[in-house]
């Protein structure tokens, strides 16, 4: 199988470009924020387009693992799906029905899956569709995507915490949701 780094190299750098910048959740005096979400953004992106591929699936998929996506990001990454001061905005206090805030939970599970996840890999997928739906990388991409991937959520737990400790069983429910 032929390699193409080109294509998987502009996912990586794409996905944190649309799920941050674009959306405008960083705003371009905190550029450098980019570089330190882009770890866990794009070879999160890249790792889900890759397994989708390699397995002979399509965007159903690739949406299903966006929202696991979600899940390992926000549960275990920046744990804004539990904690209920997240950057001071109280996310959790609206729709509040057995500790979890649905709407926020909803909101940015459907945004990851769509956002982060979909749109960049279909704008990657235009720019080289002369590949078509092909994997990009072989085995060995896979495994160097994955490790990042989690480098990059360990990263933004500790960087980006804010000093929230997650119970055992908010990273239970994160594992088990991802893993769904």
């Amino acid at each position: 199988m032929t390699r193409r780094i080109a294509p998987a190299v502009v996912l990586v750098f794409l996905a944190p470009f649309v799920a941050e910048l674009l959306l405008g959740d960083i705003p371009l005096r905190l550029i450098f924020v980019y570089l330190l979400v882009l770890p866990m953004y794009g070879f999160g992106a890249l790792f889900i387009r890759e397994i989708s591929r390699h397995t002979g699936r399509g965007w159903p998929t690739i949406l299903i693992l966006g929202v696991a996506y979600g899940v390992v990001e926000e549960g275990l990454g920046d744990m804004s799906l539990f904690n209920p001061s997240f950057l001071g905005q109280h996310l959790l206090n609206y729709g509040n029905v057995f500790g979890i805030g649905w709407p926020w939970w909803f909101f940015v599970l459907t945004l990851h899956a769509v956002w982060s996840i979909g749109v960049s890999i279909a704008l990657a997928e235009a720019l080289f569709a002369r590949y078509g739906p092909s994997p990009w990388l072989g085995r060995q991409g896979l495994v160097v995507s994955v490790v990042v991937f989690v480098f990059g959520v360990v990263f933004v737990h500790f960087v980006g915490g804010q000093g929230y400790q997650l119970s055992a069983g908010q990273v239970a429910l994160s594992l088990v949701l991802a893993a769904s």
